[in-house]
C-alpha cells in the first residue's frame, strides 16, 4: 500500500473572537451531521487523553531514546523470548518514564496507585454518551495505549497500538491487568505457567487488528478525526479508506492538510469541544 503524507498546517493566524464565532458554528455543524448518522467512526490521538494527565506516549518513548535509548532497543518479541527478564526490566523502567510527570514518589506502591488513578474525562464519556444515550453505532480506532476508552465504557474499540495497561499469555491467550501482576525484578507468569507479554506493539511487531480498522472506517457515515495530527503510520492511511458518502470532521487542537478534504473542523481544547456538542444534541 502506498504511504500518503499528512501535514499539519503551519502559520494561520486568526482574530480571536473570529475563531471562536467560526468554531462555535462548525460546533453546530457537527452535530447536525452526528443526528443524521448512525454508523461513527471515531479515529483519536493523544490529544483526547492529556487531559486525564496522560502523558502523550510517543513523546515519552522519544525522551527515552535520548535519556536512555538501550531501554527501548531491549523492548522486542526476540528479547521477550530468549532474555524474558532483561525484557521486563526494560519494560518497568518504560512505565516509570512514561508516568514519572504523575508518579509522587519513585516507589513501586506510587507508581501502582499512579496507575489505578488514571481516569477517562469527558471527552471519553462524550463517544460512550452517544453510544448509550443516542444509539449511535459508534467503533474507537485509537493510536492511545491508555485503556480509557475501555474504562469509559465504549464497546466498541480498535487499541491499534495495544493498551499499556493490560498483559496477555502467548499461550492460552488469558488477559490480566498490569497492576495485578507488575513487580519490580520480576517476571510475571501465567496461571499456565507461560511468561505473560505487555499487551503493546513493540518494535517489530505489526499493529493490532489493521483489517478490522478499515473495514470499519469503509462502513461509517461519520469518521471524527480526534486529537491526532495524523502523523503515525499506517494509523494515518485508515482515512483514506472510507466511502465517497461518508462525511469527514477534524476536532483538533491544530489544523491539517491533507488530500481528503474535511467537511467540518472545529479547533479548540477536545473536552471543551465534546461538551458544546453533547449540550447542542441535547437541546429540545
Amino acid at each position: 500500500m502506498e504511504k500518503k503524507k499528512l501535514k499539519v498546517h503551519e502559520g494561520i493566524n486568526h482574530n480571536r473572537s473570529t475563531l471562536f464565532e467560526k468554531t462555535i458554528f462548525e460546533i453546530k455543524n457537527i452535530s447536525n451531521v452526528i443526528k443524521k448518522t448512525n454508523k461513527i467512526v471515531v479515529l483519536s490521538g493523544a490529544g483526547i487523553s492529556t487531559n486525564s494527565g496522560i502523558p502523550d506516549y510517543r513523546s515519552s518513548v522519544q525522551s527515552m531514546w535520548r535519556k536512555n535509548p538501550e531501554i527501548l532497543g531491549k523492548l522486542n518479541q526476540e528479547l521477550f523470548t530468549t532474555e524474558p527478564e532483561t525484557f521486563w526490566e526494560a519494560f518497568y523502567q518504560l512505565i516509570e518514564e512514561s508516568l514519572s510527570s504523575l508518579v509522587p514518589f519513585r516507589t513501586h506502591e506510587a507508581l501502582i496507585s499512579t496507575i489505578k488513578a488514571i481516569k477517562p474525562n469527558s471527552g471519553h464519556r462524550f463517544f460512550t454518551w452517544l453510544q448509550n444515550e443516542l444509539q449511535k453505532d459508534v467503533t474507537i480506532i485509537t493510536q492511545n495505549v491508555d485503556g480509557l476508552d475501555k474504562k469509559a465504557g465504549s464497546q466498541k474499540i480498535i487499541e491499534m497500538h495495544g493498551n499499556i495497561f493490560e498483559v496477555i499469555c502467548p499461550q492460552c491467550l488469558a488477559n490480566y491487568s498490569l497492576v495485578e501482576v507488575l513487580k519490580k525484578h520480576s517476571v510475571p507468569l501465567c496461571e499456565c505457567g507461560s511468561v505473560l507479554r505487555p499487551n503493546l506493539v513493540f518494535f517489530g511487531d505489526q499493529v493490532q487488528q489493521y483489517n478490522n480498522a478499515v473495514k470499519a472506517v469503509e462502513e461509517a457515515d461519520l469518521l471524527m478525526v480526534v486529537g491526532t495530527s495524523m502523523q503515525v503510520y499506517p494509523f494515518n492511511q485508515l482515512i483514506y479508506a472510507k466511502n465517497e458518502q461518508a462525511k469527514l470532521v477534524l476536532l483538533n487542537g491544530e489544523s491539517l492538510v491533507n488530500t481528503l478534504e474535511f467537511h467540518h473542523a472545529a479547533f479548540g481544547e477536545i473536552l471543551n469541544i465534546c461538551s458544546k456538542l453533547k449540550e447542542i444534541l441535547t437541546e429540545k
